[in-house]
């Protein structure tokens, strides 16, 4: 419901686990995209930032950030204790025609989160 799709309509996931620069693991992200508008129709490599593999960049992105607690499952990822706090990032992509064409969610540690934003 969140891309707003015709009932059928294909999408592609995306997961992978962020490092940092000494291999520890800082975020666990999924990302979903119709199929329509990726570049390719295979899978690719989980090291590619996700909307490289959009046939255009989103026109306009809105992005929420959210204080949650981590699931167990990501927690283990994460390598600390089930419930910890974090920080959840979820970014929608939109298309200059209006669609959803980016719907991600990442998990962030609450010790290992910074964010800079330019205001204009």
């Amino acid at each position: 419901m969140a891309l707003a799709l015709l009932l059928g309509g294909a999408v592609r996931r995306l997961s992978r686990l962020v490092y940092d620069e000494v291999d520890r693991p800082i975020a666990v992200e999924q990302a979903t995209f119709p199929d329509d508008v990726l570049v390719a129709r295979r899978a690719q490599p989980v090291a590619t930032p996700a909307t490289a593999l959009l046939t255009e960049p989103p026109a306009r992105v809105l992005q929420r950030l959210r204080a949650v607690a981590l699931s167990d499952s990501h927690a283990a990822l994460l390598s600390v204790p089930p419930a910890s706090p974090a920080i959840g990032v979820e970014p929608r992509g939109f298309h200059r025609d209006g669609r959803t064409v980016t719907l991600s969610r990442s998990r962030h540690p609450g010790d290992k989160y910074a964010d800079v934003t330019e205001v204009a």
